[in-house]
């Protein structure tokens, strides 16, 4: 991995909401991609019972992030939902509509 991925990955979870992030939601298993972030939740169902476990963060062309939410098993990945063109500031809420899950208290 490059510094500059590296760097993406870092300022990703830090808008996410860094260490409490991870305190509320269970996020285990990051792994910088080339342009984003990845990690693993806990199994999260959503408000229409679809279930998400797994996250993928990408920076695209725009500055701006898209967001998939996925169900991984051990016989496939199925995508449960995309959020393209996200600005900075709402991550936090896109992940929480995404999965369910709350960034904050």
């Amino acid at each position: 991995m490059t510094t500059q991925s590296m760097q993406i990955a870092e300022t990703i979870l830090a808008q996410l909401g860094g260490n409490r992030f991870v305190a509320m939601t269970g996020a285990k298993g990051f792994c910088a991609t080339g342009d984003g972030l990845s990690f693993k939740l806990p199994s999260a169902t959503r408000a229409d019972g679809k279930r998400v476990n797994h996250v993928r963060v990408t920076l695209n062309g725009s500055d701006l992030y898209d967001v998939s939410f996925y169900y991984l098993t051990t016989k496939a990945l199925a995508v449960v939902s995309d959020s393209r063109d996200v600005y900075a500031e709402d991550l936090q809420e896109t992940f929480t509509a995404g999965t369910g899950l709350y960034t904050r208290l």
